[in-house]
Protein backbone atom coordinates (compact mmCIF):
# COMPACT_ATOMS: atom_id res chain seq x y z
CA UNK A 1 0.00 0.00 0.00
CA UNK A 2 3.15 2.51 1.01
CA UNK A 3 4.82 1.75 -2.66
CA UNK A 4 1.20 2.31 -4.14
CA UNK A 5 0.96 5.61 -2.54
CA UNK A 6 4.05 6.37 -3.80
CA UNK A 7 3.62 5.67 -7.68
CA UNK A 8 0.42 7.81 -7.21
CA UNK A 9 2.19 10.45 -5.49
CA UNK A 10 5.32 10.84 -7.91
CA UNK A 11 3.42 10.60 -10.86
CA UNK A 12 1.17 13.23 -10.08
CA UNK A 13 4.09 15.47 -9.01
CA UNK A 14 6.16 14.72 -12.30
CA UNK A 15 2.87 16.25 -13.88
CA UNK A 16 2.65 19.09 -11.58
CA UNK A 17 6.09 20.00 -12.52
CA UNK A 18 6.43 19.13 -15.80
CA UNK A 19 3.80 21.77 -16.53
CA UNK A 20 6.82 24.40 -15.07
CA UNK A 21 6.52 27.78 -13.43
CA UNK A 22 3.19 28.47 -14.58
CA UNK A 23 1.80 25.82 -12.64
CA UNK A 24 -1.53 23.47 -13.47
CA UNK A 25 -4.97 23.93 -13.07
CA UNK A 26 -7.42 20.80 -11.54
CA UNK A 27 -8.96 20.41 -14.89
CA UNK A 28 -5.61 20.70 -16.40
CA UNK A 29 -4.12 18.00 -14.04
CA UNK A 30 -6.61 15.26 -14.71
CA UNK A 31 -5.95 16.08 -18.66
CA UNK A 32 -2.57 15.34 -18.31
CA UNK A 33 -2.68 12.20 -15.91
CA UNK A 34 -5.61 10.85 -18.01
CA UNK A 35 -2.68 11.24 -20.87
CA UNK A 36 0.03 9.62 -19.14
CA UNK A 37 0.38 5.87 -19.77
CA UNK A 38 1.63 5.02 -16.36
CA UNK A 39 -1.37 6.75 -14.39
CA UNK A 40 -3.72 3.38 -14.19
CA UNK A 41 -7.12 5.19 -13.06
CA UNK A 42 -9.46 6.16 -16.05
CA UNK A 43 -11.66 7.61 -17.25
CA UNK A 44 -11.01 10.09 -14.86
CA UNK A 45 -14.91 10.62 -13.36
CA UNK A 46 -15.45 12.33 -10.19
CA UNK A 47 -14.18 9.33 -7.43
CA UNK A 48 -11.22 9.39 -9.56
CA UNK A 49 -10.25 13.16 -9.19
CA UNK A 50 -10.73 12.83 -5.66
CA UNK A 51 -8.41 10.36 -5.70
CA UNK A 52 -6.01 12.89 -7.28
CA UNK A 53 -6.61 15.60 -4.97
CA UNK A 54 -6.25 13.42 -1.95
CA UNK A 55 -2.69 12.89 -3.07
CA UNK A 56 -1.88 16.20 -4.07
CA UNK A 57 -2.99 17.99 -0.98
CA UNK A 58 -0.75 15.47 1.11
CA UNK A 59 2.18 16.75 -1.27
CA UNK A 60 5.26 18.78 0.31
CA UNK A 61 6.92 19.87 -2.81
CA UNK A 62 4.16 22.03 -4.14
CA UNK A 63 2.38 25.54 -3.42
CA UNK A 64 -0.69 27.10 -4.45
CA UNK A 65 -1.84 30.08 -6.14
CA UNK A 66 -4.53 32.20 -7.46
CA UNK A 67 -4.92 33.71 -10.83
CA UNK A 68 -6.64 37.31 -11.21
CA UNK A 69 -8.52 35.99 -13.70
CA UNK A 70 -9.72 31.84 -14.78
CA UNK A 71 -7.02 30.18 -17.16
CA UNK A 72 -8.49 28.73 -19.66
CA UNK A 73 -9.03 25.02 -20.70
CA UNK A 74 -6.15 22.84 -21.38
CA UNK A 75 -6.40 21.65 -24.90
CA UNK A 76 -3.43 18.80 -25.76
CA UNK A 77 -2.42 19.60 -29.10
CA UNK A 78 -1.28 16.16 -30.63
CA UNK A 79 0.78 16.58 -34.22
CA UNK A 80 1.03 13.21 -35.12
CA UNK A 81 -2.83 13.43 -35.32
CA UNK A 82 -2.02 15.22 -38.75
CA UNK A 83 0.08 13.59 -40.96
CA UNK A 84 -0.77 13.97 -44.84
CA UNK A 85 -2.13 10.88 -46.42
CA UNK A 86 -0.16 11.00 -49.50
CA UNK A 87 3.08 12.23 -48.37
CA UNK A 88 3.32 11.10 -44.98
CA UNK A 89 4.39 14.89 -43.76
CA UNK A 90 3.74 16.46 -40.54
CA UNK A 91 1.18 19.49 -41.22
CA UNK A 92 -0.48 21.85 -39.41
CA UNK A 93 -4.55 22.12 -39.35
CA UNK A 94 -6.32 25.23 -39.61
CA UNK A 95 -7.41 25.79 -36.11
CA UNK A 96 -4.40 25.23 -33.48
CA UNK A 97 -5.75 25.38 -29.75
CA UNK A 98 -4.51 28.44 -28.32
CA UNK A 99 -1.20 28.42 -26.51
CA UNK A 100 -2.34 28.90 -22.45
CA UNK A 101 1.34 29.14 -21.69
CA UNK A 102 2.62 32.52 -23.67
CA UNK A 103 6.00 33.10 -23.35
CA UNK A 104 7.37 35.23 -20.43
CA UNK A 105 10.81 34.79 -18.93
CA UNK A 106 11.46 34.88 -15.18
CA UNK A 107 14.28 35.10 -13.13
CA UNK A 108 13.92 35.97 -9.55
CA UNK A 109 16.66 35.00 -7.51
CA UNK A 110 16.57 31.12 -7.55
CA UNK A 111 13.18 31.17 -9.40
CA UNK A 112 13.31 30.25 -13.11
CA UNK A 113 10.89 29.48 -16.00
CA UNK A 114 8.16 31.29 -18.45
CA UNK A 115 5.28 32.85 -16.40
CA UNK A 116 3.39 35.44 -17.41
CA UNK A 117 0.98 35.57 -13.76
CA UNK A 118 4.16 35.31 -11.32
CA UNK A 119 4.07 38.85 -10.42
CA UNK A 120 0.11 39.12 -10.42
CA UNK A 121 -0.76 35.91 -8.82
CA UNK A 122 -1.24 35.22 -5.34
CA UNK A 123 0.66 32.63 -3.07
CA UNK A 124 -2.02 30.82 -1.14
CA UNK A 125 0.39 30.48 1.59
CA UNK A 126 -2.13 28.91 4.09
CA UNK A 127 -3.96 26.98 1.79
CA UNK A 128 -6.75 24.80 3.39
CA UNK A 129 -5.01 21.52 2.97
CA UNK A 130 -8.28 19.64 4.02
CA UNK A 131 -10.25 21.24 1.93
CA UNK A 132 -12.36 18.82 -0.71
CA UNK A 133 -11.57 19.13 -4.66
CA UNK A 134 -15.30 20.13 -4.91
CA UNK A 135 -14.84 23.00 -2.18
CA UNK A 136 -11.57 24.49 -4.10
CA UNK A 137 -13.41 23.71 -7.66
CA UNK A 138 -16.32 25.71 -6.56
CA UNK A 139 -14.52 28.28 -4.99
CA UNK A 140 -11.26 29.38 -7.41
CA UNK A 141 -12.52 26.98 -10.34
CA UNK A 142 -9.40 27.32 -12.83
CA UNK A 143 -7.76 30.18 -10.91
CA UNK A 144 -6.37 27.99 -8.56
CA UNK A 145 -3.36 26.63 -9.83
CA UNK A 146 -0.94 24.33 -8.23
CA UNK A 147 3.28 25.11 -8.76
CA UNK A 148 6.06 22.99 -8.10
CA UNK A 149 8.57 23.89 -6.24
CA UNK A 150 11.88 25.21 -8.25
CA UNK A 151 14.05 22.62 -6.82
CA UNK A 152 11.18 19.42 -8.20
CA UNK A 153 10.97 21.59 -11.37
CA UNK A 154 14.82 21.30 -12.08
CA UNK A 155 14.80 17.79 -11.31
CA UNK A 156 12.35 16.20 -13.82
CA UNK A 157 14.24 18.58 -16.72
CA UNK A 158 17.75 18.32 -15.66
CA UNK A 159 18.37 15.05 -13.28
CA UNK A 160 20.92 15.14 -10.36
CA UNK A 161 23.24 12.50 -12.72
CA UNK A 162 23.74 15.74 -14.99
CA UNK A 163 23.84 18.38 -13.06
CA UNK A 164 27.63 18.43 -12.24
CA UNK A 165 28.98 20.00 -15.44
CA UNK A 166 26.35 21.31 -17.08
CA UNK A 167 25.36 25.54 -16.54
CA UNK A 168 21.41 25.77 -17.40
CA UNK A 169 21.14 29.92 -17.81
CA UNK A 170 17.87 31.23 -18.05
CA UNK A 171 17.79 31.07 -21.99
CA UNK A 172 18.36 27.29 -22.32
CA UNK A 173 16.27 26.91 -19.35
CA UNK A 174 12.85 28.46 -21.06
CA UNK A 175 13.53 25.78 -24.33
CA UNK A 176 13.64 22.94 -22.02
CA UNK A 177 10.72 23.84 -20.01
CA UNK A 178 8.43 24.01 -23.18
CA UNK A 179 9.98 20.95 -24.32
CA UNK A 180 9.02 19.31 -20.46
CA UNK A 181 5.25 20.41 -21.08
CA UNK A 182 5.19 18.83 -24.33
CA UNK A 183 5.93 15.51 -22.66
CA UNK A 184 6.49 12.30 -25.07
CA UNK A 185 4.73 14.70 -27.91
CA UNK A 186 7.80 16.56 -28.32
CA UNK A 187 8.05 20.44 -29.10
CA UNK A 188 8.87 21.40 -32.81
CA UNK A 189 11.26 23.81 -33.86
CA UNK A 190 8.83 25.42 -36.39
CA UNK A 191 4.89 26.11 -36.63
CA UNK A 192 2.57 27.94 -34.39
CA UNK A 193 3.09 27.55 -30.70
CA UNK A 194 6.79 25.63 -31.33
CA UNK A 195 9.90 26.15 -29.45
CA UNK A 196 10.09 29.78 -32.07
CA UNK A 197 8.02 31.27 -29.22
CA UNK A 198 11.15 31.56 -27.12
CA UNK A 199 13.44 32.29 -29.76
CA UNK A 200 12.24 33.30 -33.29
CA UNK A 201 15.87 33.42 -34.28
CA UNK A 202 16.06 29.77 -35.98
CA UNK A 203 19.62 29.87 -35.43
CA UNK A 204 19.65 30.72 -31.64
CA UNK A 205 17.27 28.33 -31.26
CA UNK A 206 19.72 25.44 -33.27
CA UNK A 207 22.49 26.46 -31.35
CA UNK A 208 20.75 26.13 -27.69
CA UNK A 209 18.83 22.95 -28.65
CA UNK A 210 21.95 21.22 -30.10
CA UNK A 211 24.02 22.75 -26.59
CA UNK A 212 21.11 20.56 -24.95
CA UNK A 213 21.65 17.47 -26.78
CA UNK A 214 25.09 17.82 -26.11
CA UNK A 215 24.51 17.70 -22.84
CA UNK A 216 22.35 14.85 -23.19
CA UNK A 217 18.91 16.49 -22.13
CA UNK A 218 16.66 16.02 -25.33
CA UNK A 219 16.77 14.45 -28.15
CA UNK A 220 15.98 15.24 -31.43
CA UNK A 221 14.40 13.96 -34.29
CA UNK A 222 13.72 15.08 -37.95
CA UNK A 223 10.90 14.49 -39.93
CA UNK A 224 8.81 16.39 -42.95
CA UNK A 225 6.37 19.60 -41.53
CA UNK A 226 4.37 21.20 -44.13
CA UNK A 227 2.40 24.61 -42.76
CA UNK A 228 -0.60 23.63 -44.04
CA UNK A 229 -2.00 20.40 -46.00
CA UNK A 230 -1.93 21.57 -49.57
CA UNK A 231 2.01 23.17 -48.81
CA UNK A 232 5.47 21.55 -49.97
CA UNK A 233 6.86 20.03 -46.87
CA UNK A 234 10.05 20.93 -44.79
CA UNK A 235 12.15 20.00 -42.45
CA UNK A 236 11.45 20.40 -38.36
CA UNK A 237 13.52 19.10 -35.64
CA UNK A 238 11.01 17.41 -32.75
CA UNK A 239 12.57 18.01 -29.32
CA UNK A 240 11.61 16.07 -26.65
CA UNK A 241 13.24 14.98 -22.90
CA UNK A 242 15.96 11.96 -23.07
Amino acid sequence: MQQFQKDFSSIILDEIALEGLDGITIEALCKRLLNNFDWPLKPIDDSVKKIIWSFVVCLKDVEFYRLKTPRDPLIIFNRYDYIHSEFGSLYEPKNIPKDIYPNHPVEDGLIMGSCKDYFTRFNLGSFPRKISVEEAEKRWGRCLVIVAKQEVRTKILIPEDKRTNTYISIRYYLILERIGRSRYLGEGSFGTNSLRTVFPDSKVLSYIRNRLCDYGLIKNQALAFAGGSNQVANRIVISSLE
